[in-house]
């Protein structure tokens, strides 16, 4: 029995799929002990339904919960390099048909993102909400990116108060949908909400006393704000006539990744 879906509206080009994990569970009849090709074609469509699902929530779909997701009782579970096969199918149509990116969790193993590869194409459907919380997170990578890829904690609130923002002042312009409260202040959002979302990064310092923590760019934010871009945001912020070629020291790290990824380009194509 093929699983239940039905398309619901959504900012993205593509719909959202509302995924019923009961009848995808439901039990086959057959007994079976291997992966054949019908049943991979069933689990990658699957697996790709399930995924863009969890994607709403922004946070790491894990390998564990995909297989409760996709595996139907009575079938073998996909392991070793059955389930390799499965995430490179899986990552080939999405890239193909929805043109979304399946991104490997660098810091844990065995967990994805999707990124939308058209995020920067998008930015003018999104709601006002959407469009602030991006504006306090470019603001937020970019002082990152200009400290040399760290920044304390300290530095971060003090940037953030020169700036007019009370980070322990709550927003309803901060709130989306599946928070419990109707307002958020900027440091939960910083230090919770987009580290879960693998947006930021926020460990505690070495050797720190008292404790510290300082922000790095998350593996979310890597694949979805280009270092050209924020380097342009920083000098749009200065609204001067300054250009990102100006800051050599931020520029040549931006040209530096830029031709690593090239190059990477390059080998997978």
């Amino acid at each position: 029995m093929s699983s239940s879906v039905r398309s619901t509206k959504s900012s993205r080009n593509t719909a959202i799929f509302t995924y019923d994990s009961t009848q995808s569970q439901t039990t086959d009849h057959r007994t079976r002990h291997e992966t054949n090709d019908e049943d991979m074609d069933r689990l990658v469509s699957d697996c790709v339904k399930y995924m863009l699902i969890m994607d709403n929530k922004k946070t790491a779909i894990k390998r564990s919960d995909i297989v409760k997701a996709i595996v139907r009782k009575g079938q073998t579970e996909p392991k070793g390099q059955a389930f390799k096969g499965l995430i490179d199918k899986v990552r080939l149509r999405l890239d193909q048909v929805f043109g979304i990116q399946l991104v490997d969790c660098p810091d844990k193993t065995n967990e994805y993102i999707l990124v939308n590869k058209m995020n920067n194409k998008e930015i003018e459907c999104r709601s006002d909400v959407q469009m602030y919380r991006t504006s306090v997170l470019s603001l937020v990578l970019s002082v990152i990116f200009m400290n040399g890829q760290s920044c304390a904690e300290h530095i971060m609130w003090n940037f953030l108060a020169k700036l007019g923002f009370d980070v322990n002042s709550k927003s309803q312009l901060l709130s989306i949908n599946d928070e419990p409260s109707n307002n958020v202040t900027i440091k939960k959002m910083m230090t919770e909400q987009w580290v879960r979302q693998l947006y930021l990064k926020y460990d505690r310092m070495d050797g720190s006393d008292p404790i510290t923590h300082e922000f790095r760019w998350g593996v979310r934010a890597e694949h979805e704000f280009k270092e050209i871009d924020i380097l342009q945001f920083v000098c749009n912020i200065y609204n001067d006539s300054s250009k990102p070629e100006d800051w050599r020291s931020q520029y040549d790290k931006c040209q530096q990744h830029n031709d690593l990824d090239n190059e990477i380009h390059i080998i997978t194509d």
